[in-house]
């Protein structure tokens, strides 16, 4: 995503970098030049193509009304697409260090093997979650496959041949929600690795947590699956880019009388133009903001920090016997995305916080 100085106003207006002005440079170029060509053959007195601009007038309002419509739930689906990534970041978070909190007392190994998967199947889950929203549709089908297939993954063989399995002949986009039934079913296991199991209390807080992930993960499908009204884009885009391209035929009617000269005119096309396509451009951004483009969201950056979080922050000891080995691998994204591999170590028995974080 494009991050900008708000204060150098300079530099903001003259970015080129992921900015519409691509896409829409070329139209506002067109509507000058057939600007320029009318204005030719009208004062040679060769031919007026231009038409009265009353009825081009009133078309602007439904224009207008359209376009920033479009706009306004575009944003506001966007905006919303933010939120969930946030709660799915927030969940693991908090979910890894309430677990680390509550079973602080716990020593032994078993129960240091508690913890060690519930965190290998937070950051699987989290981890699987991306992959499925940065996927174009043809690579949704392969992830799993890609996942079964790598050397180093956070997901257990056995998880992924499960997940694999049971999604024969439907939809894998759910299995994130499905592999919430791993992690669930780790949490609640807690009574067969603690020496004293958890108290209800406690693990029905983390329980909640699982559900805030599962919460936000079902509004990101819901906005992935569903795309924009079909009529209302129709609608807008078909009369947006008739009333553009017609443009310079209704403004070249006051040719003869305008006093501000052919250079005006040309320049007020050009950013009539680049106004209207452009607001219709940046909805065509914001509709898809899972990807690898310049204004989609940053997914892998953002679920790496909340892997170095669990693992750094609130797993002080660090999870494997050993360094944690920060690799690279090509899953089901577009783009090389780091990943935090915990499957290839057992965890250690010193699993727990620092003698300052107890309850004295």
């Amino acid at each position: 995503m494009i991050t900008y100085n708000g204060e150098d106003t300079l530099n903001l207006i003259f970015s080129w970098r992921g900015t519409v002005w691509k896409k829409v440079m070329w139209n506002c170029l067109f509507n000058v030049l057939v600007t320029l060509i009318i204005w030719y053959l009208k004062t040679r007195e060769i031919s007026d193509l231009t038409f009265n601009d009353k009825g081009h007038s009133f078309m602007a309002i439904m224009v207008s009304f359209l376009i920033v419509t479009r706009f306004n739930i575009a944003y506001k689906r966007f905006m919303e697409s933010s939120q969930y990534l946030s709660k799915l970041g927030t969940a693991c978070r908090e979910l890894i260090q309430h677990t680390v909190i509550f079973s602080r007392y716990e020593k032994s190994t078993k129960a240091a093997t508690w913890r060690f998967e519930i965190t290998r199947q937070t950051i699987a889950m989290l981890e699987l979650t991306r992959d499925f929203l940065i996927a174009t549709a043809r690579t949704k089908k392969n992830v799993l496959e890609i996942y079964q297939n790598k050397k180093h993954k956070n997901m257990a063989k056995k998880e992924c041949q499960f997940l694999i399995n049971s999604f024969e002949g439907s939809s894998v986009e759910t299995s994130p929600l499905l592999f919430a039934l791993f992690l669930r079913t780790t949490i609640a296991s807690n009574r067969e690795y603690l020496d004293t199991s958890l108290r209800p209390q406690y693990e029905l807080k983390l329980l909640a947590y699982v559900g805030d992930f599962v919460k936000a993960e079902h509004g990101l499908m819901n906005i992935d699956d569903t795309p924009f009204p079909f009529p209302i884009v129709q609608m807008c885009r078909t009369l947006l880019f008739a009333w553009v391209h017609t443009l310079p035929f209704a403004l070249g009617n006051d040719m003869r009388t305008s006093q501000l000269g052919i250079g005006a005119n040309m320049a007020i096309i050009f950013f009539v133009t680049y106004g209207f396509l452009g607001l219709e451009y940046v909805s065509m951004e914001m509709d898809e903001p899972f990807g690898d483009d310049l204004n989609d969201f940053e997914i892998c950056q953002q679920t790496q920090k909340v892997f170095k979080d669990i693992i750094g922050k609130f797993c002080p000891d660090r999870v494997p016997t050993r360094p944690s080995v920060l690799h690279y691998h090509v899953g089901a994204s577009r783009a090389v995305s780091p990943s935090l591999s915990l499957s290839q170590s057992p965890p250690p028995s010193s699993f727990s916080l620092p003698g300052r974080y107890y309850a004295r």
